[in-house]
């Protein structure tokens, strides 16, 4: 699936004189006033942000519900905090942050116009998966990109060996994989291993079953 799709954006000034993105001709804060829209927003969901330091954002929009976030956390005196945004709508993204909306904050990572199979193949997004983050979606951002979304959300790891091994850094194990056709299962492997006697194996053929059964059962939301 595409999914960093090209939609038309375009700017409109709220009533109160703020900056408001339109995508596809959807409205993605208040036309009358996005903070207090956002301010709303972390209120219903100020439970969540009280007990958490991770954070999964789905939207960007033009970050006024980000913004709210940070100042509720900052309530709360939490200052250690990490916070993942993923945009796929790069033209949306580009005119947030050259806006006067966007915050300069090492804390925050934006994830954008990347399709779910990049996005779990970054290395540092999925140990932030696995510490299991607060998932917070801006609704207008979700339901504009609903399918994107939701395909992010119940996407299942591939499991043919050409997926994984121009991931694979250490050279030992991507000369030994070679052994095997690129386009072969994992599962084909471990069966192919299970009729090789315990005693005979070697520590690749240890680490390809561990990983085999990983990814059969992991589910990282």
């Amino acid at each position: 699936m595409k999914t960093n799709k090209s939609q038309l954006v375009e700017i409109k000034l709220s009533k109160n004189n703020l900056e408001v993105p339109i995508a596809d001709g959807v409205l993605l804060h208040s036309i009358y006033d996005p903070i207090r829209e956002a301010h709303k927003f972390t209120t219903q969901n100020a439970p969540i942000i009280s007990k958490n330091t991770k954070f999964l954002i789905f939207g960007s929009g033009y970050g006024y519900h980000i913004n709210a976030i940070i100042n509720k956390l900052k309530e709360s005196k939490i200052n250690d905090f990490e916070i993942y945004v993923i945009e796929p709508n790069v033209e949306l993204f580009n005119k947030y942050s050259s806006s006067k909306q966007m915050l300069n904050d090492k804390r925050i990572v934006y994830l954008v116009g990347k399709t779910p199979n990049q996005l779990y193949k970054i290395d540092e997004f999925v140990d932030f998966l696995l510490a299991k983050p607060a998932v917070l979606p801006h609704t207008a951002s979700f339901n504009l990109n609903e399918q994107y979304f939701t395909e992010f959300l119940t996407y299942n790891a591939p499991n043919c060996l050409g997926d994984y091994i121009e991931n694979i850094h250490d050279s030992g194990l991507k000369d030994y994989l070679k052994q095997f056709p690129i386009d072969i299962q994992l599962k084909e492997i471990s069966n192919k291993l299970s009729k090789v006697a315990k005693d005979e194996y070697v520590v690749e053929d240890f680490i390809l079953l561990a990983f085999n059964e990983l990814q059969k059962t992991s589910r990282l939301l």
